[in-house]
């Protein structure tokens, strides 16, 4: 019988640490729109800033205003107001990007300053502030050689004053890592959003603060919002502006998200009831080395002299599995890694051209010559030959199949404004490639649902000679997933440090 660990922690505890950056690029223009200068400003993040990002309260936006002056001094983090304060602006225009390669998220916003505004100013200073009046940064202007410089204002001057915000992570990008932010749109992942000083808000338009739900996959990568298996309810971020951390932490009862097993798990905001509303935005996933948890010791089958195959209570098993038959090592096939249920889109890879390796499936999205990668064609063609994708689910979309990006079949079209299941020819059903283009009309979307309906006897211990009647058959192994069941919890513990960037 299974070893019986009762309500032991399993715990998923990490840290990721961002560094924070901001810089303004400045233009001189003409009335016509000429530019007859450029300047820019890096500046220092002030204390008052972490009190402002690490704001539990809805609708406090900490990059809300650029300011200007026309003092200058000795830099302070403890300055609370620029040295000559002229005036501010609410920015506008905000602009969210996701570089992997320098690894980082940055969001600019601008001002302008018109040319019957502050003529005869010399300006010299600049600064964001929040929303609640502080100054959160704060920087001298420098000439594009990094000199001190002052920019006398005319009346036909037209001054624009960018800022740019960057989140610099102490990891790199990679579609299996432990824990990373979720690197999607920076302008619905609300984590980024907040650090990066804009909350994001669904379609009521109303903000998010550090609130969080937790949504649990059986998948490799997390199903969104309205197709979880699991959705926690509504907790907050433990927040500490002096300490300039943020805490979250959320503990899966005993009773809860026993799926036989997952492999993922997303920190998405606690608003809405649907994916349209969920902001998600830290991913942790449950690969080898990334759940300290003890190895699973359980009996899977009594022999009964005519079964050959048998399924552990765990999905995505270990090669080295060890089964027993009475006590005594065999030598079944162990098929390692596979999942333990139909619904296998959380396994596919969303192809990016501009680099190799696969990102995260995103599962709602528009039909433009998407292609995703089948992360199950492997497993399901030792174990289920012919029945490796059945359906798909998809609106106003063409699709298309192929086994190497080249050469591509068109298996067909949801020519329909409501989402539609595809049955796909069982000629096909095995394709490594699966691309989506638009349909005839303009509302191309697709759902990358993708079932083996067939595929329902999920047993991953195959032996050659069935064993004998009244045989005890046990396993032994450490699944590469989190091995969640009734007698346990788990706690998910994550803490986000923030600190200055410094070159």
């Amino acid at each position: 019988m299974k070893k019986d660990k009762k309500e032991k922690n399993k715990k998923q505890g990490n840290v990721q640490k961002i560094r924070l950056h901001n810089r303004f690029d400045i233009e001189v223009r003409s009335c016509k729109g000429k530019v007859k200068k450029k300047a820019f400003a890096e500046n220092i993040i002030l204390d008052g800033v972490w009190g402002q990002i690490l704001h539990s309260s809805i609708g406090v936006d900490w990059f809300d205003k650029i300011a200007y002056g026309t003092g200058t001094g000795a830099m302070s983090a403890g300055r609370t107001a620029l040295f000559t304060p002229l005036d501010e602006a609410v920015a506008t225009d905000s602009e969210f990007v996701l570089n992997n390669d320098d690894n980082y998220i940055s969001h600019r916003q601008k001002i302008t300053i018109l040319e019957n505004q502050h003529t005869g100013a010399q300006l010299s200073e600049v600064g964001i502030k929040s929303e609640t009046g502080t100054l959160c940064t704060h920087a001298l202007i420098k000439d594009m050689n990094g000199n001190p410089v002052v920019i006398t204002k005319t009346d036909t001057d037209i001054i624009i004053i960018y800022a740019t915000v960057y989140l610099l992570f102490n990891t790199t990008y990679s579609p299996t890592a432990t824990l990373d932010i979720l690197r999607v749109d920076p302008a619905t992942n609300q984590i980024a959003s907040n650090l990066l000083g804009r909350r994001v808000g669904g379609f009521d338009h109303e903000k998010t603060a550090w609130g969080h739900r937790l949504l649990i996959s059986r998948g490799s990568e997390n199903a969104y919002f309205n197709d979880v298996e699991y959705l926690s309810d509504t907790f907050s971020a433990t927040l500490d502006a002096t300490l300039k951390i943020a805490r979250i932490y959320y503990r899966l009862p005993a009773a809860v998200a026993n799926l036989g097993g997952f492999m993922s798990a997303v920190i998405g905001s606690a608003r809405g009831t649907s994916y349209s509303k969920n902001y998600n935005s830290i991913i942790t996933r449950f690969i080898p080395g990334g759940v300290a948890q003890s190895p699973v010791i359980e009996q899977i089958g009594i022999g009964d002299g005519e079964t050959t195959d048998f399924a552990t209570s765990f999905a995505q098993i270990p090669p080295n599995t060890v089964v027993k038959v009475d006590g005594i090592a065999a030598t079944p096939t162990i098929f390692a890694d596979m999942p333990n249920h139909g619904d296998v889109r959380s396994f596919f890879r969303k192809i990016d051209i501009d680099h190799p390796e696969y990102k995260n499936v995103c599962l709602v999205d528009s039909g433009l010559a998407s292609i995703l990668a089948n992360g199950t064609y492997a497993i399901f063609e030792k174990m289920h030959p012919g029945c490796l994708v059945e359906q798909t689910y998809t609106k106003n979309t063409e699709i298309s199949v192929s086994d190497d990006m080249e050469t591509w079949t068109v298996l067909g079209t949801t020519a329909c404004y409501s989402f539609k299941t595809f049955e796909v020819p069982s000629a096909h059903q095995q394709k490594k490639y699966w691309r989506f283009t638009n349909g005839p009309n303009t509302d191309a979307y697709y759902v990358s649902t993708f079932y083996q309906n067939s595929a329902t006897d999920f047993k991953n211990v195959r032996f050659a000679t069935a064993p004998a009647s009244g045989a005890v058959i046990t396993a032994e192994y450490t699944p590469n997933c989190a091995a969640k069941d009734a007698n346990h919890v788990l706690d998910v513990d994550i803490t986000i440090q923030l600190a200055e960037y410094v070159d």
